[in-house]
């Protein structure tokens, strides 16, 4: 029985530069699997990487999927779309949470798998073109992953932010975390 992707067979290769690839190498990401995408998240950024499987629920309004409850107390958990929008509900699939450090707490995301890349030559970080930056998009930058998959390279920082962003509840949080 053959274990091999079906997809590395392919003589067309999808994501292959059009001339030569820039040298700049990483210094170790988290690589995020959620939706259908890959997000390259800074290991600087990195608290802890848990099993998703005992989440708390989230009280009606709460901006959150569930909590994890850490030593140090609940900790909020998010999913993201493959739009990297937060959705509202636990989605059916996701094994790993992965928590980034933010204030006042470390913010997790849901993640179907996880993978630590440690050594600077794993990753090739490209640039995202011009024409695909957008200022209030988290994204800084496009990695190959293989002839069919890349990482969206996130900096140090935006995921933290992203996520804070993405499910800003004011009210909520003022009522909850503010009195």
């Amino acid at each position: 029985m053959s274990t091999t992707d079906p997809h590395d067979s392919l003589e067309e290769d999808l994501f292959a530069p059009s001339g030569p690839m820039p040298d700049t190498p990483t210094e170790g990401f988290v690589l995020c699997e959620f939706d259908g995408v890959t997000i390259a998240v800074p290991q600087s950024d990195l608290v802890t990487i848990e099993h998703g499987n005992e989440l708390s629920a989230p009280l009606p309004g709460e901006p959150v999927i569930g909590w994890f409850n850490s030593p140090q107390g609940p900790w909020p958990v998010h999913a993201l779309d493959q739009r990297l929008r937060a959705l509202t509900e636990q989605p059916a699939t996701g094994a790993y949470l992965v928590f980034v450090r933010s204030q006042p707490w470390p913010s997790g995301l849901l993640c179907e798998r996880v993978r630590i890349v440690r050594a600077s030559s794993e990753l090739t970080i490209q640039p995202l073109p011009a024409v695909l930056r957008d200022p209030a998009s988290p994204i800084g930058g496009i990695a190959r992953l293989d002839k069919r998959t890349v990482a969206w390279i996130l900096d140090e920082g935006r995921l933290a932010a992203h996520l804070a962003a993405v499910t800003s509840n004011d009210e909520w949080n003022n009522e909850r975390w503010h009195e």
